[in-house]
């Protein structure tokens, strides 16, 4: 077995930097887990299209998010955890799966398994309520405040839910974790998956956590492997590797930091980052001047900065079968025996004679243990009490000694390392390999903070993941590093599928699909340093200057074990794409044969909308007018599709936004990138970045499922760094996402008073609009009417008047509703769901969504002009098939029906002189798509039972029209 680190996303437009800490014995650790967190899992086997260095076997395969059972968080943020609900979620749903799995092998009843998972027909991904047991509450002693019996009880439930493979997941982080976790109970619930959270200072190899007088359970045991995999070594061969069973224990550093600190200490601050120059390198530790303490703000608020330290115990040696068996030793307990480092004494089968073998005949020397170390450092006050915390001092000097204790020709006496707090009670030999540096780049290019990396010697690795202290940061992230004609707009997507996707549809028509901007030519596959290594300097104990940094990218991997291979893969420094990444993928779609289709298409087909001839290129029309697709797939992001969301912006320039799904606004910036000129300057895509957040007044949330709302964290809290607390934007909403927000701004208050709550259930049909008023003069919306509809509780649909494209409305998920379609009779343009293909509808009705051909039905019945479909399942990763007698049609409606009818993707933009374009191309899109991979198949098929239930609701009349709903 194998144990390595893996980059999963750095900071880019739309994503957060991640680490995955995978260890020897399969257990993986998730250092942060922003927005995207898991399509960049679905990315980590994906290869660039063109030829390239092959990457090493360990990520030429992706690894699965629900794989994971440790999650790391920094600190509180959007950016930290924004993908944490969605992550839960899936792990959750993966165990509770493979639960069924095993009642249905062991002949058991399925009693929780559809009341629990589909909710009476919803989605398995969507319940309301969240159950997890903190730190601070024993799970066996008396601080469970639960008697015997009960805990009996639980040990006894703990061993069912281990057999049904179960596993638990361990979050650690910063203060407010525990907070943010019980906020969720607003729109997600898994009542068997349980969570352990712990907060602050924590030790996991003592099962303490310093904010809690007493201990904890916290081993959370590994998923359980494949047994196919295990089938393929055998016995012997399994029971000697004595490293496989490595695992990694995490210590944490908690230190608190101002919200927002004074303009003459913070790193961003001209005094601090400026009037010392990043490359003066000859002031030591006495000579630079840092802020040694945090002092609160006037505000007095802080949050909890929390660096960290995994590692192992010594590895033990491997075990030398080949040794062995020259010594007719016969395998079996004499292995184990000498495994365990004991002598062993037996006949010798072939000699008859009795032998003697000490264990250090046969097995190899045991090597010391490996440690990685995270650091969070938002501010240069951080840094103070990072250089004086005992667990990184001790880290120095132990560095220190591993360069005395080593000479020239290589060989290194094992150094042990005793940490001051528990000296007494127990001793570490570990070496640190490498530190990964989370931190703004202005405090990592600071003389003080790069004179404390260097107090670690040479022999450490130094990964930086720079986290962007503002949108500014996050736009001219790659400009000092890349070269390209648009270097300054931002460092390209690590989600290459959907990337090369747009890419691939903007051959078709460039309007209705903009392509995606890609830097051009290879990141620098050479690892950058302050200086080369100084052997001679280093071991003679000079206080050498130099230190190794290496710039962190997606899927960068660092190998930890085995020994002999650590150290970064060289090969897996370099971009995700190609040199010539668009060149390969013209010429791959030409041979389709889908432009030369889509031209013909274009070229003989005379768009009307509303009586006014239309152009490919979009006519005269000079507005702003558009509607953009966030995202257009259903329940979890995967690779070519993220979830929902759609910015619908007016003439006037200002925008309101439809649904807001995890990474809306990470997919918007690299849609609003895409129409910049080709040679513009950083500063020139952040006010268009700026002017754009800044446009978006209002936010319509369809429903409270998670898919349709994460978005809002980084929305608000971005928007509220560039507008400040006097533009809120107006959210309409269920109410239970208010309950949510109110509670994640008490430990994120940078989200406060940035919006106006508007209970969806107060804009019915009917009603006034609360702030009607204010709609018109931002938006110039002339109405704005919610209409319940059949999903989960809380679910409307919404008519809209007044905008670029006459009536929208967008219905949100649900099934097929009649009073939606009398209230938003006549639209311009619905927008409607369409998360299955004909043919499924018992599968729609079990989770209360729409078909395809149901979505017509309502578009006919609406007497709509055109119609948008969206929310595919991600069992359709690129399109949902059709009926085979449309299949060849130039359209998907019948000859009765006068009205458009297009497929959304992720990056598409329609104006309302181009809805028709988008219509047509259809066919074309068949051939650039001609199959349905299976790769991203996260819908999981209904048993025979669950279809039969279908079919016994779709019997019963009048089922979903309780309360007039449709």
């Amino acid at each position: 077995m194998t144990s390595s680190l893996r980059v999963l996303t750095a900071s880019t437009l739309d994503s957060n930097p991640s680490l995955l800490l995978i260890a020897a014995d399969g257990s993986k650790t998730l250092i942060n887990c922003g927005e995207g967190c898991q399509r960049s899992f679905l990315e980590s086997g994906a290869s660039p299209s063109a030829p390239s260095p092959s990457p090493s076997p360990s990520t030429s395969t992706s690894v699965r998010a629900s794989s994971v059972h440790r999650i790391c968080l920094t600190h509180i943020g959007h950016d930290a955890l924004g993908g944490l609900p969605g992550m839960i979620l899936t792990t959750a749903d993966v165990a509770e799966n493979a639960a069924r799995d095993f009642q249905r092998k062991k002949g058991m009843s399925d009693g929780n398994g559809r009341n629990g998972m589909m909710d009476g027909g919803n989605n398995s991904r969507k319940r309301k309520d969240l159950s997890f047991e903190s730190d601070d509450k024993s799970r066996n002693g008396n601080g469970s405040g639960k008697g015997h019996e009960e805990n009996e009880q639980d040990q006894e439930q703990d061993q069912d839910r281990e057999k049904e493979g179960l596993a638990d997941l361990e979050i650690i982080g910063p203060q407010g974790t525990k907070h943010f976790l019980h906020s969720l109970r607003h729109f997600m619930r898994r009542d068997r998956f349980k969570i352990h959270a712990h907060e602050g200072s924590f030790d996991s190899s003592t099962c303490q956590n310093e904010n809690s007088t007493t201990s904890c359970n916290t081993h959370i045991p590994p998923r359980k492997k494949n047994k196919k995999m295990k089938s393929k070594r055998g016995r012997n061969d399994r029971s000697h590797d004595a490293s496989q069973n490595v695992g990694f224990h995490v210590k944490t550093l908690a230190i608190n930091y101002p919200v927002a600190a004074s303009s003459t200490t913070t790193a961003s601050s001209s005094s601090s980052s400026s009037a010392l120059s990043p490359t003066d390198n000859d002031k030591d530790d006495a000579n630079t001047a840092i802020p040694t303490k945090i002092t609160t703000t006037t505000t007095g608020r802080t949050k909890q900065a929390l660096s960290y330290l995994f590692t192992t115990p010594p590895i033990p040696g491997k075990f030398l079968v080949e040794k062995a068996r020259q010594k007719n030793i016969p395998p079996g307990p004499l292995y184990a025996q000498l495994k365990a480092g004991k002598t062993v004494t037996f006949v010798d089968p072939t000699t008859k004679e009795e032998r003697t073998v000490r264990s250090e005949e046969v097995v190899a020397k045991a090597s010391p243990g490996v440690a990685v170390a995270v650091v969070f450092c938002p501010l240069l006050e951080v840094l103070g009490e990072l250089r004086e915390a005992d667990m990184f001092c001790d880290m120095e000097e132990s560095e220190r000694k591993r360069g005395d204790d080593e000479d020239p020709l290589g060989n290194t006496e094992t150094t042990t390392i005793t940490t001051s707090k528990t000296a007494a009670a127990t001793t570490n030999t570990v070496e640190l390999d490498v530190i990964v540096h989370m931190t703004p780049k202005s405090v990592f290019d600071h003389p003080s903070y790069q004179s404390w990396c260097r107090r670690f010697g040479n022999r450490v690795d130094h990964i930086t993941l720079h986290v962007p202290e503002t949108l500014e940061a996050r736009t001219s992230s790659s400009s000092s590093s890349t070269s390209s004609p648009d270097g300054g707009s931002g460092a390209d997507s690590p989600f290459c599928s959907a990337v090369r996707g747009g890419i691939r549809r903007s051959l078709l028509s460039d309007e209705v699909f903009p392509r995606p901007r890609l830097q051009v030519g290879m990141k620098d596959d050479e690892v950058t340093s302050t200086g080369e290594r100084n052997e001679k300097d280093y071991i003679n104990g000079k206080n050498t200057e130099t230190m190794r940094t290496i710039e962190g990218c997606p899927m960068m991997e660092y190998h930890l074990i085995p020994r002999a291979k650590s150290g970064l893969n060289e090969t897996t420094k370099r971009s995700p794409y190609a040199a010539n990444e668009i060149e390969v993928l013209t010429e791959e779609v030409h041979r389709t044969g889908a432009v030369t289709l889509a031209k013909q298409l274009i070229s003989t087909t005379n768009f009307e909308s509303n009586g006014t001839k239309q152009t490919e290129t979009g006519g005269t029309n000079t507005k702003l007018g558009e509607l953009i697709f966030s995202g257009t797939g259903s329940a979890i992001p995967c690779k070519h599709r993220n979830v929902t969301g759609m910015y619908l912006r007016m003439d006037n320039g200002n925008a309101i936004l439809l649904d807001a799904g995890e990474g809306t606004v990470g997919q918007l910036i690299q849609s609003w990138k895409s129409s910049l000129p080709s040679q513009c300057t950083s500063q020139t895509a952040i006010e268009e970045y700026h002017s754009r957040l800044r446009g978006i007044k209002a936010v319509w949330i369809s429903h409270p499922h998670a898919d349709h709302h994460l978005g809002l964290l980084r929305l608000l809290s971005e928007r509220n760094a560039i507008c400040g607390q006097n533009d809120p934007i107006v959210l309409m909403a269920p109410p239970n996402m208010f309950a949510f927000l109110s509670e994640y701004a008490f430990i994120s208050p940078e989200i406060q008073r940035g919006y106006i709550a508007v209970d969806c259930r107060d804009m019915m049909h009917g009603k006034n609009h609360p702030v009607g008023r204010k709609l018109y003069e931002d938006l110039g919306v002339t109405n704005c009417m919610s209409v319940p509809v059949a999903h989960c509780p809380h679910s409307f649909a919404v008519v809209i008047d007044g905008t670029s494209f006459g009536r929208v409305a967008y219905s949100g998920d649900c099934r097929p509703s009649n009073r939606f379609a009398d209230v938003a009779f006549g639209a311009d343009l619905l927008i409607h769901e369409a998360t299955f293909e004909d043919g499924m509808e018992e599968e729609a009705v079990m989770k209360r969504h729409s078909t395809v051909g149901e979505a017509i039905d309502v578009a006919r019945r609406m007497n709509a002009k055109a119609l948008m479909l969206t929310h595919f399942s991600q069992r359709y990763p690129k399109i949902p098939p059709l009926k085979r007698s449309l299949r060849n049609g130039e359209s998907l409606s019948s000859q009765d029906d006068d009205f458009s009818i297009a497929f959304a993707f992720d990056f598409m933009r329609v104006r309302p002189n181009t809805i028709a374009t988008a219509a047509i191309l259809t066919p074309a899109l068949r051939l650039l798509y001609p199959g349905n991979g299976d790769d991203n198949d996260m819908d999981l098929e209904l048993s025979k039972e669950g279809k039969d239930s279908a079919k016994e609701l779709m019997n019963v009349p009048g089922l979903f029209a309780a309360k007039g709903i449709l």
